[in-house]
């Protein structure tokens, strides 16, 4: 079933520079190196082999890493009826929490290495985590004491969209 239009939208990529200062100097090394190798192999005649698995390298790490890291990011949504989370491209499907399974939602401050181990889909002491950057997001606790950390740049619009999207009656604070 696909549900109505989203009440809330939000969608991060990985853009932190930090970041970008140590992936993008590997692929502009291993480019460098497989042009001045495939020189090298086509003026002597050898080292055709190396040449061939710097390619691979190259391609791997120099293409295929960054273009992930370019795509990767997070997509939250809610609804009136849920809050849908998809960390792309890892994830095909939405991951849906249906309202009534929440128990509390709490727009916070976290330390996302401390607490959780970094950025992506993370599971640390807290619970699980779905963040890209920065350390903000809304906190949901749900009915089986399990809790769920959804990175957001904006998360007192995400916490309010939840709280007043929730149902009838609901705990939230």
């Amino acid at each position: 079933m696909q549900p109505n239009k989203p009440i809330y939208k939000e969608s991060q990529r990985f853009r932190q520079w930090w970041l970008w200062a140590i992936v993008v100097p590997g692929p502009v090394f291993l480019i460098w190196a497989t042009i001045a190798e495939f020189v090298r192999a086509t003026s002597d005649g050898e080292g055709i082999a190396t040449f061939f698995v710097l390619s691979v390298f190259t391609f791997v790490f120099g293409i295929v890493l960054p273009a992930f890291l370019l795509r990767a990011g997070l997509e939250t949504e809610v609804y009136d009826d849920m809050v849908r989370v998809r960390f792309v491209p890892i994830h095909r499907n939405w991951q849906n929490f249906d309202f009534t399974s929440i128990t509390v939602v709490e727009a916070t401050t976290y330390r996302p290495i401390r607490d959780y181990g970094g950025w992506g889909i993370r599971y640390g002491g807290p619970g699980k985590a779905y963040n890209v950057s920065g350390n903000k997001g809304v906190l949901l606790t749900f009915g089986t004491g399990k809790t769920l950390m959804i990175g957001s740049q904006r998360p007192e619009e995400l916490a309010a969209a939840i709280r007043a999207n929730g149902t009838e009656g609901s705990p939230y604070p």
